[in-house]
């Protein structure tokens, strides 16, 4: 099996980095999308596909071409690259794979009502891209965990879950072994 999983902007970035420590068991091809080089640099590595968005021509794309099965799209809501970006990525890379994963996360109240609400209003339109769709509330997040480790209930749902898929003997279905995962955190699916 294999999967690509694609950060957009610093804070999908962040998730896809966060995700690299999960320990995948199966190949796995890293895509970063970010419209600020500095950012974009500071992501993945030598070998990982980093692809800088131009803010004034939003609808030119450029993606990784080839076919895989399972596709994770990693982002923070109410960030401006996912507001101009995610959608248009989600839909480009839908042809070229399997199951799609949207993974997301909700920002703190503390970010502001505009921001939370344009969150919101966005992942509306953003789930229809998506076959499963995982949205953590920062805002839920246990007290432990701090600015370093918040998406870690994210990445463990769907690192463990993914890993279970590709080492499945049977057809395990995806979305099942989702569910199974982020019953046990601070996560909703949908």
């Amino acid at each position: 099996m294999k999967t690509r999983i694609i950060g957009i902007g610093n804070g999908g970035c962040n998730i896809v980095d966060d995700l690299r420590k999960v320990n995948l068991t199966h190949e796995v091809e890293f895509v970063y999308y970010d419209y600020e080089s500095e950012e974009l640099r500071r992501h993945g590595n030598d070998n990982d596909c980093r692809i800088l968005l131009d803010i004034g021509h939003p609808a030119d794309i450029p993606i990784a071409d080839n076919k895989v099965d399972v596709t994770i799209v990693a982002s923070a809501l109410g960030g401006r690259a996912t507001t101009m970006f995610s959608e248009k990525i989600s839909l480009a890379y839908r042809q070229l794979t399997g199951t799609m994963v949207g993974a997301m996360t909700l920002p703190f109240k503390t970010e502001g009502t505009v921001q939370c609400e344009k969150a919101k209003e966005f992942l509306k339109n953003l789930k229809a891209s998506y076959d499963v769709s995982i949205i953590q509330d920062n805002d839920k997040l246990p007290g432990g965990l701090n600015v370093i480790q918040m998406n870690l209930p994210l990445c463990e749902a769907v690192g463990t879950a993914i890993n279970k898929f590709s080492n499945s003997q049977q057809e395990d279905n995806l979305k099942a072994l989702l569910i199974e995962e982020v019953q046990s955190q601070c996560l909703i699916i949908e």
